[in-house]
């Protein structure tokens, strides 16, 4: 179980604050997108909702970025590969 540090508030039930470590255009990306469902919902939608939803939706999405990352890495060492052949065959 975690423990809290001294002097934070608890979290509501239901709740959980986190921080992400991510490249600042997923970051700009996110709050972009939280901004786009609120101007369209307006009203009183509270802003963790709209993120809540947005993360959830890309939850959804874990096999397909997952085939992409791993297609990505393949790529990397098929053209590291690709070089180290052709340092080879040039007797470097």
């Amino acid at each position: 179980m975690r423990e809290k540090s001294k002097g934070t508030r608890p979290d509501p039930a239901g709740m959980r604050r986190t921080s992400l470590y991510i490249t600042k255009e997923a970051a700009e990306k996110l709050e972009a997108a939280a901004d786009q469902v609120l101007a369209k919902l307006g009203g009183d939608t509270p802003r963790y909702v709209a993120l809540s939803a947005l993360l959830l939706a890309g939850v959804e999405q874990a096999p397909v970025v997952t085939r992409r990352l791993a297609e990505q890495q393949a790529a990397e060492l098929a053209a590291r590969l690709a070089a180290l052949q052709q340092e080879e065959a040039s007797g470097k």
